[in-house]
This record gives C-alpha cells, structure tokens and sequence, in this order.
C-alpha cells in the first residue's frame, strides 16, 4: 500500500469487521489515511473517492460508491465470504452488485485474496475481471522457527515459564482466564523486578488496544 502512488485511489473490500478497523487504525496518520465506509455515509451518505481515495467498505455499501474517474485498485480480502455476501438481504444488493462489477472491470490492479480458490472460484472471478486471473501461492511460513509445547499442568507450565525467564528471553503469556493471568503475573513477580512485569485484563487494559 506504501508503494501506491498517491494520485491511485484505493477500494478495500473485507466482510471482516476486525480487519476493517485494524486497516484504519495502522493507516490513521501519515500521506495514506484509510476511511471507514460506515464513518462517511453516517455523514455524508455517499462515498466520493474524489475525496476519500482509501476505501475500507464492506460489499454492501458498494452501492454508496458514487462514479469514479481516477486510477484505482480493488483489494478483496476472503473473496469467497465477499462472494457470498452478494446473496445478502442487508442493503441494495442489486446496486452494491452492479458497483462491485464496474469497480472489478475499471480497476487498474486487482488483488484478491483467501485461504482457498478451486477453479470454479477462479471461474467467477474471472467473469468481473477485464483480464484472466492467475494465482499466486503464498508460501511464506513466519512461524516455522516456533516451538509449540501442549500441556494441561499448570504447575508444569509455570516451571517452564520461570526457566525462560531465568533464560533472560521475553515472553508473552496469553490466558483465556482472568484468575490464570494473575496466578501467572505474581509467579513472574516471584522473578523479576515490579516494573519488569505487565498485566493486562478487563481491568487493566493495553493502552494501545
């Protein structure tokens, strides 16, 4: 997205509402800011890309997208759930539809993504775009150097805890339960220093989330 000239206009297509806020959150600053399409037609009721030409928008507020002229690229996250949501009964489906077709055929560059495309996918995708489709594999594996250890001990699970701290490594401890959290906070404060040591719960929450 960096690398994206600022005069080429940007339509983010994702279902995920998640995804939608962690792209406005990382883009809120800077020469590419990211819009909300659920912020625009709260005021506006339409979306010029004239004035917003970074795009986040689910597919059934396509239809909020008024014509445009400038160079663009369409990004769709999980096209298969895209896809699916033009069976939805949320919105003008018919003209979010119609605007999706025009957007995929006008687009400079096209990118879409997910998990898993068999060729009847590729098949439809092909149907909105101007030229055939080919598919990249991503085969990029950040985890592979991690080590994964499964156990229901707890008591095992602090020891081990305790010895990669003694090891001087950093660690993260994610806990589905508030009382393991803390039972892990004071073990930890049995090690290192008060101000070494973080806790976040519904209590005391990261300040940047």
């Amino acid at each position: 997205i960096k690398s994206i000239p600022d005069n080429v206009a940007i339509v983010f297509i994702s279902h995920r509402k998640a995804l939608s806020l962690e792209l406005c959150r990382r883009y809120s600053h800077g020469r590419r800011i990211a819009y909300l399409y659920s912020d625009i037609i709260a005021t506006e009721g339409s979306i010029d890309l004239n004035r917003y030409n970074f795009l986040v928008c689910q597919f059934e507020s396509l239809s909020k997208v008024l014509t445009f002229d400038g160079p663009y690229i369409v990004i769709v996250d999980e096209v298969n759930s895209v896809l699916n949501q033009m069976t939805s009964t949320c919105g003008d489906t018919h003209a979010s539809h119609r605007r999706f077709m025009n957007l995929m055929k006008r687009a400079e560059k096209i990118l879409v993504m997910d998990g898993f495309l068999d060729d009847d996918r590729l098949k439809l995708i092909n149907q909105y775009t101007p030229t055939k489709a080919y598919v990249i594999h991503n085969t990029y594996q950040p985890l592979r150097s991690h080590q994964y250890l499964f156990t229901s001990d707890k008591k095992q699970a602090l020891k081990h805890l305790g010895l990669l701290i003694k090891q001087g490594k950093n660690v993260v401890c994610p806990c589905t339960l508030k009382s393991d959290a803390e039972l892990v906070y004071e073990y930890a404060l049995s090690i290192l220093e008060k101000d070494e040591v973080q806790i976040y719960t519904r209590d005391k929450r990261w300040p940047n989330g």
